[in-house]
């Protein structure tokens, strides 16, 4: 048997997976015309479907570091510099 979460409302499964991509599929071209817009608008959409359910303020502390990274890879895709799978920023 699979272990049930303390909190069920950190409970996350395709259904939402498809309100992320649901929610960018909408966005049309004058909004998003860049990998820069892309990445904007997926930080929006997971932050508007995973993280306003996040009620503990431990968790919003993690969802606040996880936002300033993607900003960070945001700033530095805009500055040129290569980034990893990872998340590794390569700065040449």
């Amino acid at each position: 048997m699979l272990p049930t979460p303390t909190k069920l409302h950190y409970r996350f499964g395709t259904r939402d997976l498809s309100r992320v991509w649901q929610g960018m599929t909408l966005a049309t071209a004058n909004v998003v015309y860049d990998a820069v817009g892309v990445l904007q608008l997926w930080k929006h959409e997971c932050c508007r479907v995973i993280a306003d359910r996040y009620m503990q303020i431990d968790d919003k502390e993690v969802i606040s570091v996880k936002k300033q990274q993607c900003d960070d890879i945001v700033i530095c895709y805009q500055r040129g510099h290569k980034i990893r799978s990872t998340g590794t920023i390569l700065y040449e």
